[in-house]
């Protein structure tokens, strides 16, 4: 069991630390921010010209993100295991978001 009433506990290392700690809660409670980004952070980015390789996009986060980034713009190279859903997908895409999405083993050469 540690003893805490020890000199040797409370080293000028440890309490530098402590500190340092103590701070950077302080400062993230005043900006009010809770996590790493803010809500706003990214919000209304273009990504005209950009390119996206998104794996697993038949379904759930892949699909939702592949719809996000073409919306705003990204040619979308759809990579799945499975390419009749992976059609399927990029033609609900295509007629939601009037965007560039390409399927299949060569994706990235028009």
């Amino acid at each position: 069991m540690t003893d805490f009433s020890s000199a040797q506990f409370f080293s000028p290392f440890f309490l530098v630390m402590v500190a340092l700690i103590q701070r950077l809660l302080k400062r993230r409670r005043k900006s009010g921010r809770r996590s790493g980004c803010s809500k706003a952070e990214g919000v209304g980015v273009r990504l005209d010209g950009k390119t996206a390789v998104i794996t697993g996009c038949n379904a759930g986060i892949g699909r939702e993100t592949a719809m996000e980034l073409s919306r705003r713009g990204a040619r979308i190279a759809m990579a799945c295991r499975d390419l009749e859903k992976a059609d399927a997908v990029a033609a609900e895409i295509r007629a939601s978001t009037a965007g560039s999405v390409r399927v299949g083993q060569d994706v990235l050469h028009d």
